[in-house]
């Protein structure tokens, strides 16, 4: 340190840090250099030993070496000394100033200069890279700050705003330059206003966070004054100068929480929807949960909301606790439901109710999406056809029962059929038909009243109208025979009118006919009495009973459990029949008016020659009914037994009258009866419907006989049909 400030060539004494005290010649490196030598020592012990030794030749040869030295020492210190050191000294002038391509180039013969210009090298290429990376990520961020689509604000500890990037310029209404330099309690609304600065002084005075390294929902206010929700989240960071910074990222969610109110409206909207329906309808999650469930669903089962909270609960109560594949079927089929993602008919069960009571629901589910916290939602819809199930068991039955009775009629047709005698074709055609149409009577009777039953005066007045004039009384309460009991009663009360018009008071102009009925108490016998007067005398008990009397008695005491007495005084048949109480009952009944005067229909003449169309699709009705007709004289068209077939017939010109079957082979007769009602043809209704069906209430104008109609009806409404223009 001694040779500092010195700055020319010398010898000189100096003392070592050792404690030894040394000879050195020394010259500088370079004038401009200040602080670098080129120095030669010698040990002043050593040197005054050798004095001592041979002091005047070694002086000599000392100093001459001395000298020699020197020139050599300044020859290697410019060369490889000063020249090295000027180098390394300019490259470190030049990294100073930034160049941070600046690299030293020494030659390997520098030795530690070398070795140094290499460390300074690697050491520039370091900070060359180093400041290349740190202009790199900082122009990245920069790019991120100004492109970012959520707002950015940076701010001082005292909430001073440092930078903004143009999103938040955007999302808060200001001009950058508007921002920058004002406090963020700017951005905040009246909420955090007050309390965001307090929020920064305790974080920095006891490190609890409040907002920093937290994500929160805040209150934006706009420059207009407007507020909005903001998602936050603050970071901290500090600058090269070691002073912290906070930079605030900001979302608007507006958008968001729209959207999200518009889910919780259409759920609350999905709530008033399946709880109003008017069917039986569950929302459930796919762990159970039961969300919503309808008032009818509860109302039906008679269940509160509160014991079926999850589909568990809904199991046990509708199927009993026994009913575990039940359960495990929920999960199931929520899945099953979202993988073929449409509704799936689920099938028929049947459920229990709260008063133990079974009910058949048929389900059907839907996936709907999922909830807030990702479950899966199922609706289940539940159609209630206990009582089409009970309809459609009812109608089986009804089918099974008009099988049963159909078969039944048919087989008591063959009995009369059979059992009928008469050596006369005529008079055992009139007696075969006499009783089919008391069966078809009876079976019009029930199906007016829907087989509950039939008028028993109804009965009577239907049997007499055919044969009876003013002579005829009827009296009596209102009583309704039984279904089971009606076509029994029919057949006898048939035979008795049969006697009567062959054999008794009817058979002639002066008889009389009187049928009085009456009970002592509901439930118990009725007894109806056959009184007839006037008619040819009586001798006494017939010595025959034909086939009539037997079917009589057969059919009151075998088929009705009643008792039959038959009297023959001279004035006439007396018969008295009693019926058990369980074969009619007196409840229900319409009392109808008194029929004492019953009249028989006019006998119309035939129409010889005038031209009838049957439409009828029965092929044995049709022959019987092209018989009937053409043996009054009339020409008969036809018979046909469809709609396209009539059609045809007209086009060839118009019939005097028509008779229509209702339904043609599935299809109604209606188009043909519109043509016949152009043409100006009267026509009539031949059907086993009542009243014609639609097909009569369309035409109310046309008559409307019932099937098996009687032969002398049907030629006297044809009769009809052809006078009414001529008596128009």
């Amino acid at each position: 340190m001694s040779l500092l400030g010195r700055n020319s060539q010398g010898i000189d004494n100096i003392m070592y840090p050792d404690g030894t005290e040394r000879l050195v010649a020394y010259s500088p490196a370079s004038v401009g250099q200040q602080g670098l030598f080129t120095a030669l020592t010698v040990d002043n012990s050593i040197a005054l030993h050798q004095i001592k030794n041979d002091r005047n030749i070694a002086l000599l040869i000392l100093l001459t070496l001395t000298a020699g030295t020197a020139i050599a020492i300044m020859w290697v210190g410019e060369r490889y000394v000063k020249e090295p050191a000027a180098r390394l000294a300019d490259v470190a002038l030049r990294l100073r100033a930034g160049d941070l391509a600046a690299r030293a180039d020494i030659a390997p013969s520098a030795g530690e200069f070398a070795a140094l210009a290499d460390d300074f090298n690697a050491m520039a290429s370091a900070l060359d890279m180093r400041e290349r990376a740190l202009q790199a990520s900082e122009s990245q961020h920069r790019a991120i700050f100004e492109t970012a689509v959520d707002a950015m604000v940076v701010i001082d500890v005292a909430g001073i705003i440092q930078a903004v990037n143009p999103a938040a310029a955007k999302t808060f209404g200001y001009t950058m330059d508007e921002l920058i330099g004002d406090n963020v309690s700017l951005l905040t609304g009246d909420e955090h206003r007050d309390l965001h600065d307090g929020y920064i002084a305790n974080y920095l005075r006891t490190g609890t966070k409040r907002i920093i390294g937290i994500g929160r929902e805040v209150q934006g206010c706009r420059k207009d004054g407007s507020l909005f929700p903001l998602e936050l989240s603050i970071a901290e960071w500090r600058g090269p100068n070691g002073k912290k910074f906070f930079t605030g990222i900001m979302r608007n969610i507006s958008a968001r929480r729209a959207a999200e109110h518009e889910v919780e409206e259409e759920r609350d909207r999905l709530r008033r929807i399946v709880e109003g329906a008017p069917f039986p309808v569950i929302v459930h999650a796919e762990d159970g949960e039961v969300l919503h469930i309808s008032r009818t669903w509860l109302d039906i089962t008679g269940y509160s909301r509160e014991e079926l909270a999850t589909m568990d609960d809904w199991v046990e109560r509708a199927y009993g606790s026994g009913k575990s594949e039940q359960r495990k079927s929920v999960k199931s089929d929520v899945d099953r439901l979202f993988l073929l993602d449409k509704p799936v008919d689920e099938g028929e069960y049947l459920i229990r109710t709260a008063e133990g009571k079974a009910r058949t629901w048929a389900f059907r589910s839907a996936p709907v999406g999922e909830d807030r916290s990702g479950r899966r939602l199922v609706m289940s819809m539940a159609a209630d056809i206990t009582e089409r199930r009970d309809g459609e068991e009812r109608i089986k039955l009804l089918m099974r029962e008009v099988d049963h009775r159909a078969k039944n009629a048919l087989m008591v047709v063959q009995s009369i059929v059979h059992l009928s005698r008469s050596d006369d074709p005529v008079k055992f055609s009139q007696a075969v038909d006499g009783r089919i149409q008391a069966m078809a009577r009876a079976h019009s009777l029930l199906a007016d009243a829907k087989w509950s039953g039939a008028d028993l005066q109804r009965l009577l007045t239907d049997e007499l109208v055919a044969y009876a004039d003013e002579r005829v009384d009827l009296s009596g309460p209102p009583i309704s025979l039984r279904p089971e009991a009606t076509q029994a009663v029919s057949l006898a009360l048939h035979e008795l009118t049969t006697n009567a018009l062959k054999h008794g008071a009817l058979s002639v102009e002066e008889g009389r006919l009187s049928i009085a009925w009456s009970y002592v108490t509901p439930g118990e016998s009725l007894s109806l009495e056959w009184q007839e007067y006037g008619g040819p005398p009586i001798t006494g008990e017939p010595e025959r009973h034909g086939f009539g009397t037997v079917l009589l008695r057969q059919v009151v005491e075998s088929q009705l459990g009643g008792t039959l007495d038959l009297l023959w005084p001279p004035d006439g048949l007396f018969c008295q029949l009693s019926i058990p109480g369980d074969t009619w009952q007196a409840s229900g009944v319409t009392e109808i008016p008194a029929m004492s005067v019953i009249k028989p229909p006019v006998q119309l003449p035939a129409h010889v020659g005038r031209r009838v169309l049957v439409v009828e699709d029965e092929a044995l009705t049709a022959m019987a009914l092209q018989q009937l007709l053409e043996d009054a004289g009339y020409i008969v068209l036809g018979p046909v037994g469809r709609v396209e077939d009539a059609l045809d017939l007209l086009r060839s010109g118009p019939p005097d009258a028509a008779i229509l079957d209702v339904n043609l082979f599935g299809a109604t007769v209606d188009p043909v009866a519109a043509v016949l009602k152009g043409m100006g043809v009267p026509f009539l209704f031949c059907t086993g419907y009542h009243s014609g069906a639609t097909a009569g209430a369309l035409h109310p104008e046309a008559p409307v006989l019932g099937k098996p109609v009687n032969a002398n009806n049907l030629l006297n409404a044809v009769s009809g049909l052809i006078a009414q223009p001529a008596a128009g």
